[in-house]
């Protein structure tokens, strides 16, 4: 967070919580005796919004199925409404940033579509509000297209800056508010030029306007980027175009073993509480946003829990965090290198807390 006296510093995080204690540590890095933070925010998300397996494409083109996404802490990287503006904040406080800025081949073929402004058709099995806010599927980046309708055969590509050689959970969002009639257009999207699928908005829906989305896992070269595509389908669309509505790039964390056996237990370390910390910080503000999406496996049986139903994207539970404060004065001469640890209970049981 150098430099960062002007701008607050987000970072957001999508990760299971067991029952019991969850516990949050700030360990200062090698260049700083500090570890702090403003804020952290705690959601609880839908149940069947991200499942635990997906298709998994590399950059050199092997795609097989991966396995296992629920047990991983996933890190937000970008958020892309395509064809709109800039979303500050959605119902869950996320930034959706546009897209023009990332198109990198043929952006003179773009354009953005008619902004949508009837009531959206959405279906709960495909995609709800908070999938993605309304305003992106109410828009979406197409191909110009020319007085018969059609759009010349080139394709759309935008490169987002990853980290390298590492693994990527990735949800594109779909919703067809192009198209005058019924099953008109077929389309390709393409991750690297190399893997492709071909994307049927009204086999998967049935209708126009109807939000879905679909997820990969996505592994990155040595470039620093990723690449997607879209482009129109010759042989098996009426209509040529193709468009995309948003995206979302998520990077999967590191797991670097247990901090606490490392650096010792945090109720056994002298240190300042927390607000004494921040109160001495003056540049500079770093706010964790955690979204815990709460996910059980499609096979298994949901038991309503009255205490949270009124939690479930029902309504947003904003939950304060208990600091543990020492009753003690700090004495030693190393306080400012100490750790700070925030815990929250947490109500949900092993197998779907998320």
């Amino acid at each position: 967070i150098r430099n960062s006296s002007s701008f607050p510093v987000i970072k957001e995080y999508l990760l299971t919580i067991p029952q019991g204690k969850f516990r949050i540590q700030f360990i200062p890095s090698q260049d700083s005796s500090l570890a702090f933070v403003n804020a952290i925010e705690v959601f609880l998300a839908n149940e069947t919004r991200i499942i635990d397996y997906a298709p998994h494409v590399s950059s050199a083109r092997n795609v097989s199925n991966y396995t296992g996404l629920l047990s991983q802490a996933l890190h937000t990287i970008h958020r892309i409404n395509f064809g709109g503006s800039q979303i500050d904040y959605d119902e869950l406080w996320r930034k959706w940033v546009a897209d023009d800025s990332y198109l990198i081949l043929h952006s003179d073929s773009a354009k953005n579509s008619t902004p949508y402004s009837q009531t959206l058709n959405y279906d709960s099995e495909l995609a709800t509000k908070y999938t993605a806010p309304d305003r992106v599927y109410q828009t979406a980046k197409q191909l110009k297209t020319g007085a018969n309708g059609n759009a010349s055969l080139l394709n759309l590509t935008w490169s987002f800056p990853v980290s390298k050689n590492t693994k990527h959970f990735v949800r594109v969002h779909f919703c067809d508010i192009v198209t005058k009639t019924l099953n008109d257009i077929l389309f390709n999207l393409y991750i690297y030029s190399n893997f492709d699928q071909l994307i049927d908005p009204y086999n998967r829906t049935g209708d126009f306007a109807v939000p879905f989305f679909i997820d990969y896992v996505v592994d990155s070269d040595d470039s620093g980027f990723t690449n997607f595509s879209i482009c129109p389908s010759e042989n098996d669309s009426r209509i040529l175009n193709a468009f995309l509505n948003g995206l979302e790039i998520m990077e999967f964390m590191n797991k670097s073993g247990s901090i606490v056996d490392e650096c010792g237990p945090v109720t056994e370390k002298k240190h300042f509480p927390v607000i004494k910390i921040i109160v001495s910080v003056s540049s500079g503000a770093f706010v964790i946003l955690i979204i815990v999406l709460v996910l059980r496996l499609k096979y298994r049986k949901a038991v309503p829990d009255q205490s949270l139903t009124g939690l479930l994207f029902g309504g947003i539970s904003f939950n304060r965090i208990p600091i543990e404060e020492d009753d003690r004065e700090p004495t030693g001469g190393d306080d400012d290198s100490d750790s700070t640890a925030s815990e929250v209970n947490s109500p949900l049981g092993n197998d779907g807390a998320r």
